[in-house]
């Protein structure tokens, strides 16, 4: 099964480019790179990246974000579940 993280960058009120990168773990260490693909729509640019549920578990997220030459990073952890 598939997952998919999308995250959109805001300054202000708006959009704008960035440099999105990530990575996804489960609690045992294995690591999977998450590729984030552009989306530009009108009025807003996302990007997304796919990732593989293979079993009901927890996985901790860690996304990093350049733009305008400054980086800023998150983590967060999510319970995952596929589909049925």
């Amino acid at each position: 099964e598939k997952g998919l993280i999308n995250v959109t960058v805001i300054k202000g009120v708006s959009p704008v480019a960035a440099q999105v990168t990530g990575t996804i773990k489960d609690l045992g260490g294995k690591s999977e790179i998450l590729t984030f693909k552009q989306i530009e729509e009108k009025g807003g640019i996302s990007y997304l990246a796919p990732y593989t549920v293979t079993q009901r578990e927890y996985k901790t997220f860690t996304i990093n974000v350049e733009t305008g030459g400054k980086a800023h990073g998150f983590q967060f952890n999510q319970e995952l579940f596929p589909a049925q």
